[in-house]
């Protein structure tokens, strides 16, 4: 995952299924994902809507667009 990339969310279980987002950045909450590298909240900009909000349910359920 980058900063800027286009992901659709594919999980027909999730509020949100459908929609796509762009990746405007990352949010860690302990110092341990740092580390690791993985974060476990995106910063994200909805394209339906154009709002700025965070994705923080399972990354398994995203599909790289664009």
């Amino acid at each position: 995952m980058n900063i800027g990339e286009i992901y659709r969310i594919e999980n027909p279980l999730q509020k949100k299924h459908g929609r796509e987002f762009e990746i405007l950045g990352f949010e860690y909450d302990k110092d341990i994902d740092v580390y690791n590298h993985v974060p476990s909240k995106l910063k994200v900009k909805y394209l339906d809507t154009n709002r700025k909000g965070t994705y923080s349910n399972s990354f398994d359920s995203l599909v790289l667009v664009g």
